[in-house]
């Protein structure tokens, strides 16, 4: 696993080998296995239920996601192999203890796609985007909250991908399938604190 840092618009790395050529292989397998968003059906017409998200209704036509409950992640061998690397990963550019949980999230958007510019949740210490897909666009990290200033787009490296510290005022970010033509496959794994050490 290499990891390289870059300072602007704020400092963030990015990261190659995280996982394997055949575990990669393995993990595209199972991506095979999950729900694809098409652009057209919503998710509540798969699963019954009603998504929204920042109040666009049916958003989830484009993007399927599967949450790991932090305490769940080592009953599935791919989400313990992928954890088990990202806290190799923490040590290596932070720390990994006990005040930490770890957020597994598989995620499946469809060409289309626009989220909005934010930062991260106050227990957020650092977010991991591993590519899945052989192509796709990474992250998007703006200076400044309305996207003006410095920008950088992350590398899309698959079986690599991109991280950075959580922050509420400096680490303005967002992604897109705006300029993909296939749906763009990552997994999220977030390091955040425990609510109960707060």
């Amino acid at each position: 696993m290499k990891v390289e840092w870059i300072s602007k618009p704020w400092e963030h790395f990015e990261v190659k080998g995280f996982v394997s050529s055949e575990e990669l292989s393995t993990l595209r397998d199972y991506f095979e296995t999950l729900s694809i968003p098409d652009g057209v059906t919503p998710l509540e017409s798969i699963e019954g239920k009603q998504y929204q998200m920042d109040g666009i209704p049916d958003v989830t036509k484009y993007r399927h996601n599967l949450c790991i409950h932090p305490g769940n992640w080592r009953s599935d061998p791919i989400t313990k192999m992928l954890c088990e690397r990202f806290i190799e990963l923490l040590n290596m550019v932070h720390e990994w203890n006990t005040k930490y949980e770890i957020h597994v999230e598989y995620d499946r958007i469809y060409p289309g796609f626009e989220g909005k510019i934010h930062n991260d949740y106050h227990t957020k210490v650092l977010a991991f985007i591993l590519h899945v897909s052989e192509q796709g666009h990474g992250t998007r990290l703006y200076e400044n909250y309305d996207g003006s200033g410095n920008k950088r787009t992350i590398k899309w490296i698959p079986g690599g991908g991109g991280g950075f510290f959580g922050s509420r005022n400096t680490s303005h970010h967002r992604f897109d399938t705006l300029d993909d033509s296939t749906v763009r496959n990552t997994v999220m794994l977030t390091c955040r604190k425990k609510e109960n050490n707060l």
